[in-house]
């Protein structure tokens, strides 16, 4: 059997061999900053989780001891209006279940649910719902019909 002979180094494989030897040494002190860095990570989650755990226990006491607030059975946070807010889509979101809509049901009826369940759209059913929802109140599309919860949208006419 015959050897191949080797051919001598080029200057790139010097090069590249003298690289990987630097980075070899330099790898070391990269993994002990991660290293570090990550035990700092840790330390500073911990002490977020041990202050978020005090701040709780602090509420509770509150709660306990605020007799005026007992007194007229408010609880401690944010007011309430009774009334949710609209869940309106983006602005952008919007555009495009319109640009969608125009594109596949020109002349046809659809509901949130049919477009919601297309493997080619890509929005939830709350999402494409409450959009629906909204264009029909910007008069880019009209109710056909409503029978119960579905609602049968089609294009308005321009």
């Amino acid at each position: 059997m015959s050897e191949t002979p080797q051919t001598p180094p080029t200057s790139d494989d010097v090069v590249l061999e003298g690289f990987l030897s630097a980075m070899g040494d330099s790898v070391s002190p990269v993994k002990e900053q991660l290293a570090k860095i990550e035990e700092r990570i840790e330390y500073h989650e911990s002490s977020a989780r041990q202050l978020r755990a005090a701040r709780t226990r602090g509420h509770r006491v509150l709660a306990a001891l605020d007799t005026e607030s007992q007194a007229n059975g408010s609880k401690p946070g944010p007011k309430s209006s009774g009334v949710q807010a609209a869940n309106v889509p983006a602005e952008k979101t919007l555009v495009k279940i319109e640009e969608f809509v125009r594109e596949h049901y020109p002349d046809e009826t659809f509901s949130a649910r049919q477009l919601a369940d297309r493997e080619d759209f890509q929005w939830s059913y709350p999402t494409v719902s409450a959009g629906l929802r909204e264009l029909q109140a910007r008069s880019v599309l009209a109710l056909d019909s409503h029978d119960g919860p579905t609602r049968l949208y089609r294009v308005a006419k321009r």
